[in-house]
């Protein structure tokens, strides 16, 4: 069992030593201050916690675990230390990455500016965020507008369009109204084609309103039948193509 465990702690050693040699320091950044200091790790999308860990003239001072970050950095700061000029600072951080921890590896260097301490002032740093965002959803706004407008435009000319048609259709009376249904129908069901075509529109295609006003029977099994107006006629054109889907009948203009 001991063996065991041990190769799980060198495959994990392992494994954390890979992801160690993939990283850098160029989204560290630190602030020196006269008493104190403030290291700064970059948010980037998937991090979830920063862990850091500094000697000051290789004297081990307290561990910094931060799991809230400050506008767009995650911060460790520590107020207590006094600093100067010429003193060595030596740390080395952990971070976690998209459910992977990453291992800023053990570096060190000589303060050479010490500045006045200045607070983080988080808001200023995050309001640039919801900046982008509203400059986002006003162009999908506008994007939104223009296309309503252009659908609106296209509705107006298939409006018309279809008045054109409908005044071309019905200058042709016969064509305008005329259509024609192949596939069997039982003749002991329906005694004539008029009352085929009549139970077709109102049982298949839920028309219960359009009326057959003639109808005779033609070969291969068909009938062509006339409905009262052009606009009964587009209305079962349009049916016929669900209502009659997968049945033995089909409609023809």
């Amino acid at each position: 069992m001991f063996c065991i465990l041990t190769n799980c702690v060198l495959i994990a050693l392992f494994l954390i030593n890979i992801v160690q040699s993939d990283c850098n320091t160029s989204n560290l950044e630190f602030q020196i201050f006269k008493k104190g200091f403030r290291a700064l790790l970059v948010d980037q999308q998937g991090i979830e916690k920063f862990e850091f860990h500094v000697e000051i003239n290789k004297n081990v001072i307290e561990n910094g675990q931060v799991t809230k970050k400050c506008g767009n950095y995650w911060v460790f700061e520590q107020k207590d230390v006094e600093l100067k000029i010429g003193d060595t600072i030596s740390y080395w951080a952990i971070f976690t990455k998209n459910k992977l921890g990453f291992i800023i590896s053990k570096q060190s260097f000589i303060i050479n500016e010490i500045s006045d301490w200045e607070p983080l002032n988080c808001l200023k740093q995050a309001d640039i965020l919801p900046k982008v965002e509203t400059s986002v959803c006003c162009q999908l706004y506008l994007n939104v507008s223009y296309r309503i407008v252009e659908l609106a435009e296209e509705n107006i000319q298939l409006q018309n369009e279809n008045k054109i048609l409908t005044e071309l259709l019905q200058r042709d009376d016969y064509n305008a109204r005329t259509l024609k249904v192949f596939g069997r129908y039982s003749l002991k069901i329906y005694s004539t084609a008029k009352s085929f075509v009549q139970s077709l529109i109102e049982d298949k295609l839920n028309l219960k309103d359009v009326k057959v006003v003639e109808a005779k029977t033609i070969p291969q099994d068909g009938v062509i039948f006339k409905v009262e107006s052009s606009k009964d006629k587009v209305r079962v054109i349009l049916a016929a193509q669900k209502g009659l889907d997968g049945s033995n009948y089909e409609i023809n203009w």
